[in-house]
């Protein structure tokens, strides 16, 4: 909704009585119209339209969560591989919530790390990248650690560290739907 709504009815409020209000007087009378018109009955094409709308966000959000959950049963978040981080980047939706994770998991995958490494071969860092990059790909590691070691070291401003916390809050979360399934699995 438009803050000059309420603006405009605060400045009438406190200005309208003694005449003080200027153009403001029309600017409250446009918001009011617009107000008005905003809170009027929906008809039933539109209340059918936006039924159908929320069924839909729900079916999308239900659908995010039992994917999430599948993943979670695949991935073990606390040892996990950047060829395995790829994987999971590339299951995972490309919008909604899980989005800006993806992005994030795309950071510590296979594929960035090769990259990586090509690049600073290219500018003559290191030397080419062999069979032990590609032993590297496979060892696993503990991603919510290594999150979590970048938030406690601070080398950058301030965004990205609520960033990197963020994430960890979302591999978090996500080791825990891990281990709440594999615990209900457990139990006879």
């Amino acid at each position: 909704m438009d803050r000059s709504v309420y603006i405009g009815a605060a400045q009438e409020r406190n200005f309208g009585q003694s005449g003080q209000t200027g153009d403001t007087g029309r600017q409250v009378a446009a918001g009011r119209g617009r107000l008005y018109r905003s809170m009027r009955p929906m008809g039933s094409d539109e209340v059918a339209t936006a039924a159908i709308a929320l069924r839909k966000t729900v079916r999308n959000r239900q659908d995010a969560l039992e994917l999430r959950a599948t993943l979670a049963r695949k991935f073990d978040i606390r040892a996990i591989t950047p060829k395995e981080i790829d994987a999971l980047a590339d299951a995972l939706s490309t919008e909604g919530p899980d989005a800006t994770a993806r992005r994030n998991l795309l950071s510590y995958g296979a594929e960035f790390r090769r990259n990586l490494a090509n690049v600073a071969w290219q500018a003559g860092l290191t030397a080419r990248p062999g069979n032990t990059l590609e032993a590297h790909l496979d060892t696993a590691l503990d991603l919510i650690a290594a999150i979590e070691d970048v938030s406690r070291h601070p080398i950058f401003t301030d965004r990205p560290i609520v960033a990197a916390k963020e994430f960890s809050t979302w591999l978090q979360s996500f080791a825990d739907l891990r281990s709440d399934q594999i615990t209900t699995s457990a139990c006879p």
